[in-house]
């Protein structure tokens, strides 16, 4: 059972009201799905680049360290969406001067997306938007 929040509908109202709604959604899919369901961490990351939005750092950190406990988990260390999620970190840190902590983001998500594609595929875009997402024109896939 899926339960779908639509991102465009939280992206016109205010901030705080996107908050409660994202909160919401993942009390409900918690109780439904459980604490460590994936879908759960979906909503972490929705819910942590909001609060990079709100300039609310350590509540980001928070929510994208448990998204990322739980996809590597549920999902295993070189899925697709870990990788999203270590973008979403690297970000973070690089926002708040912590270039040592994206560095070594940037270095993981490298190595998923190795796994995935191979030492040989083309990495010259994916290293600059591992490394520097905010200076990448991607939309977030959360």
């Amino acid at each position: 059972m899926h339960i779908f929040v639509p991102i465009g509908f939280l992206i016109t109202l205010p901030l705080q009201n996107a908050e409660k709604s994202l909160i919401r959604a993942m009390d409900c899919k918690e109780n439904l799905l459980g604490p460590w369901d994936p879908e759960v961490s979906h909503i972490l990351c929705r819910l942590g680049v909001l609060y990079i939005e709100l300039n609310q750092f350590n509540d980001a950190e928070a929510c994208f360290e448990r998204a990322l406990a739980i996809r590597e988990e549920k999902l295993g260390p070189y899925h697709s969406r870990v990788a999203q999620t270590l973008k979403h970190m690297i970000t973070l840190y690089e926002m708040i001067e912590l270039y040592d902590k994206a560095i070594d983001y940037g270095l993981r998500a490298m190595n998923v997306t190795i796994k995935n594609f191979g030492e040989n595929h083309d990495h010259g875009m994916i290293q600059s938007s591992l490394v520097f997402p905010s200076q990448a024109h991607f939309s977030p896939n959360y």
